[in-house]
């Protein structure tokens, strides 16, 4: 896969995840997955940002049968670093979007 559909396959995931439609996990504060089953097939997402800088590397996988469908490494290929960063910040966004959500249904019942 070429830089141009990998980046096109990032904004895609970047946009789903604004719109709410991805339910990313947080793992620890640089690591995020996100796993869905569909059609008796289970894919897991994760996106790590790695160390303090702006590197990311997003692994998306086929757990039955086992097949890695994406594994972009902003390290050894930084063309496609702004994209990753942009993904990354959006699940960021998200994930305290909803753990907000979650806590005010909790405070409400209070």
């Amino acid at each position: 896969m070429d830089n141009k559909n990998i980046i096109e396959q990032i904004n895609k995931l970047t946009q789903k995840t604004k719109d709410k439609k991805i339910d990313w996990q947080i793992i620890n504060p640089n690591l995020c997955r996100w796993v869905r089953k569909s059609s008796g097939e289970t894919f897991l997402a994760v996106l790590q940002k790695i160390g303090s800088g702006n590197n990311y590397v997003l692994t998306i996988q086929s757990i039955g049968p086992s097949e890695t469908l994406l594994n972009a490494n902003s390290t050894f290929n930084p063309d496609i670093r702004l994209s990753l960063g942009n993904l990354y910040d959006a699940v960021m966004q998200a994930v305290s979007e909803t753990h907000l959500e979650k806590l005010d249904k909790f405070i409400d019942t209070i």
